[in-house]
């Protein structure tokens, strides 16, 4: 223990390769001590106002959850959410996001657990939050697809998308790879009904945003689309096949 307090000091350190040897360490002990008390003093680290020094304290949570499972860490982490202090909840939002991006498949016991801190986080009023938590629900549509989860990403994609026209652009990337990945998770011919309503918007600007995430569903999944087009029935003649239409949709 005295030696994981002496490494919190090694957070501070100019190298990236101290700080990376330091995080790996936080691991290392934790599976031989527990990591209960590891964690407490980690999270008490989250609260100081240097910016590389909260995330290395939010990687050294995740490799302390990869190294010794996700459920010895992940109550601390909801305990400590409910905290008031901004760079607290930011840290816990970001330890939560390397958890996933770590962990993986292995996640997907404890997916529904998580669903309340994420309603709360997607709809913040800050950008950072909602950020983050669109950098959460990617992790977590890529390594939780084919589970059986589609209609929790489909509850999930209900706070992503009112978040497209946001400008910040480090926000867009995180909101456009999330729709990537749910694009994966829950089908581009479920997504695209969205974009229908934009399309053809009056707003040059509108138009633009629609455009760009009909092109992501376009370029990512073409073939898939198919079950989205409409049918129009004036186009329907008297070679048309109901047994080879409905084997296509099937």
């Amino acid at each position: 223990m005295r030696i994981s307090f002496d490494l919190l000091e090694a957070f501070k350190a100019k190298r990236k390769k101290i700080r990376r040897a330091a995080v790996n360490c936080f691991g290392i002990i934790a599976s031989f001590l527990g990591p209960q008390d590891l964690v407490c003093s980690l999270l008490n680290n989250l609260k100081v106002q240097d910016r590389h020094i909260r995330i290395c304290t939010s990687i050294a949570i995740a490799v302390i959850a990869e190294n010794c499972s996700s459920f010895t860490v992940l109550p601390f982490l909801f305990n400590e959410y409910n905290s008031q202090d901004f760079n607290t909840q930011n840290g816990v939002l970001k330890s939560i996001s390397f958890i996933t991006e770590f962990v993986g498949e292995y996640f997907k016991d404890y997916l529904i657990s998580l669903i309340p801190l994420l309603e709360n986080s997607m709809t913040h009023f800050d950008n950072i939050h909602r950020q983050i938590s669109c950098n959460i629900i990617q992790h977590l549509s890529l390594s939780l697809y084919d589970f059986g989860f589609e209609d929790i990403f489909v509850h999930l994609f209900n706070f992503v998308w009112p978040n497209i026209f946001e400008n910040q652009s480090f926000f867009r990337k995180s909101l456009l790879n999330a729709i990537d990945a749910l694009r994966i998770s829950i089908g581009s011919y479920k997504i695209i009904y969205y974009t229908f309503l934009g399309l053809f918007h009056a707003s040059k600007r509108v138009r633009e945003i629609y455009w760009n995430i009909y092109n992501i569903l376009y370029i990512g999944s073409q073939t898939s689309l198919i079950l989205s087009y409409p049918l129009i029935d004036s186009y329907l003649n008297k070679y048309f096949s109901f047994n080879i239409y409905y084997g296509i949709l099937s």
